[in-house]
This record gives C-alpha cells, sequence and structure tokens, in this order.
C-alpha cells in the first residue's frame, strides 16, 4: 500500500516524474532558442566582417560617427539600448517538498506499523482470542 502511495504523489512517483517531463521540455526549448540566437549571431559576425558599410550603420547606432556624418536627432524616439537577443534562464529542478518527504516517511514507517499489529492479532487469534487472567 506505502508503495503505491510513494510511486503516485511521492518525489519518485508519476507526478514528479511529469514535472521532470515538463522541465526537460522546457531545457530543449531552450536549447533550440539558444541555437537559433547562435546562428542569428554567426551571420551578424560574418555580414560585419565582410561588408564595411554595415561596420559604418552599426558604429552610428553605437555613436560613432565619421567626419563626413552630420547628426540629426529626432526629438520622442527612444535610443535602440540593445542590439542582441539573449536567452532566457531556465531555473533548476524543484527541491524536494515537505510533503515529499513525509510520504517517504510514511511509506516507510506504515509497513513497520501494518507488521506489528498485524503480529499481535495473529499471537491473539493463536491464544484463542481470548485476554488472560494473570
Amino acid at each position: 500500500m506505502s508503495f503505491v502511495l510513494l510511486f503516485t504523489v511521492g518525489d519518485a512517483g508519476t507526478g514528479e516524474y511529469r514535472k521532470l517531463e515538463g522541465y526537460k521540455q522546457r531545457l530543449e526549448e531552450n536549447i533550440a532558442e539558444l541555437e537559433r540566437i547562435h546562428w542569428q549571431l554567426e551571420e551578424e559576425l560574418h555580414s560585419l566582417a565582410t561588408d564595411p558599410e554595415k561596420v559604418r550603420l552599426l558604429a552610428r547606432d553605437l555613436g560613432y560617427y565619421g567626419s563626413e556624418d552630420g547628426i540629426v536627432r529626432v526629438v520622442g524616439r527612444p535610443d535602440r539600448s540593445s542590439f542582441y537577443r539573449v536567452g532566457k534562464i531556465i531555473e533548476g529542478t524543484p527541491a524536494r517538498t515537505p510533503r515529499a518527504l513525509r510520504l517517504r516517511l510514511i511509506g516507510l514507517v506504515a509497513p513497520v506499523i501494518s507488521y506489528l499489529l498485524m503480529s499481535a492479532v495473529r499471537g491473539w487469534l493463536r491464544r484463542g482470542g481470548k485476554a488472560r487472567s494473570g
């Protein structure tokens, strides 16, 4: 009985397994997103290495201007704060909950108590089911 209880709701049970499967899925999606970002950055790096006009445009975005460049500031237009998108951080697996630890303790103690009770009842039945008088 306690094994079934631990298997279904304990920290090694089906609920925890589903949580880990969801965590695995989030990690796989995050890896795929990071790979997409990586390839976009690789393309950007190649572009910057081969296209001088792209380098000039990026330098202007960063505030570096050539001697022949004129500066026009548009009021109300926000500055670009970041050019690149970074990946997100996936948090680790959740720690074991006190509920799961209590269930494990119950799973370990319940069979011992059941065995002791059944042994006591069996001994009582062998003696005829009556209490001894002293």
